[in-house]
């Protein structure tokens, strides 16, 4: 004897009219599905031909989704929250983590994270070279575009989550004997061509007031020199000392 029934129709169950093939009604625990292991788990919810789509709990009180493509069609989803603000919300302790299959050098899969509008550049994230990087790319990831870091004002910082309210942006870094604190380098330094390194847009256009460009500062703070703008088209080196800026000078004989 067949352990299958095969049912015209629709099934109700604690319900007498129904336009599904199978309705249950009741109280909240209307189906239960219950598999061999000693928790009751390893229970199966099947769809469509063979073992493709399916729920599973796998592990006692743990739920696997297996399905080719997942689609949650419309509303917010929540994962911690019951009350998502937006396609997404997620809250809980660690945030959200996502991998790449990148194996945490070179640079293949190195995308862990891109995220933009529905069209346009992307901003990307991920481990390249080994190194975390995030960047802009273009729509389909396949070159490299620009980034921009806080257009609208605010104060930056590198090495400190505290900037300093005198600049727009502020690194903090240790650097001894041949180390610097930052470096610029041109990459496309080659023979017969002109290579250009830094470029300052400052001053006003009648060189007034002298306004520094560049100013050196003792690790104290004070100041002890400066470049800047000495007039409509020149700069100037200003310093507390420097014997090539002395305008009169005494030689004094040797004792």
């Amino acid at each position: 004897m067949s352990n299958s029934r095969n049912i015209t129709g629709s099934l109700g169950i604690g319900i007498t009219s129904s336009n599904f093939k199978l309705h249950v009604a009741g109280d909240d625990n209307a189906i239960k599905i219950s598999g061999s292991g000693n928790f009751e788990q390893y229970g199966h919810l099947n769809f469509g031909d063979g073992n493709y789509v399916y729920l599973k709990e796998d592990v006692d009180d743990r739920l696997t989704i297996r399905a080719n493509r997942i689609a949650l069609d419309g509303g917010n989803v929540g994962i911690g929250t019951f009350n998502p603000l937006k396609k997404l919300s997620v809250t809980g302790a660690g945030g959200l983590l996502v991998n790449s299959t990148n194996i945490g050098s070179g640079t293949f899969d190195w995308i862990a994270g891109n995220f933009g509008g529905s069209s346009g550049s992307r901003v990307v994230t991920g481990i390249l070279n080994g190194v975390a990087t995030i960047g802009g790319h273009a729509s389909d990831l396949s070159s490299w575009n620009n980034l921009s870091i806080n257009p609208g004002g605010g104060r930056v910082g590198i090495g400190t989550s505290f900037p300093s309210n005198q600049t727009l942006m502020q690194v903090v870094a240790s650097a001894t004997n041949d180390n610097w604190v930052a470096g610029f380098f041109n990459t496309a330094n080659t023979s017969g061509t002109q290579c250009n390194g830094i470029v300052i847009n400052a001053g006003n256009p009648a060189g007034n007031n002298f306004s520094n460009m560049i100013s050196f500062n003792r690790p104290d703070g004070v100041n002890i020199g400066a470049v800047g703008q000495s007039g409509s088209g020149s700069v100037s080196y200003s310093t507390t000392s420097d014997i090539r800026l002395k305008e009169i000078f005494i030689r004094q004989n040797s004792a």
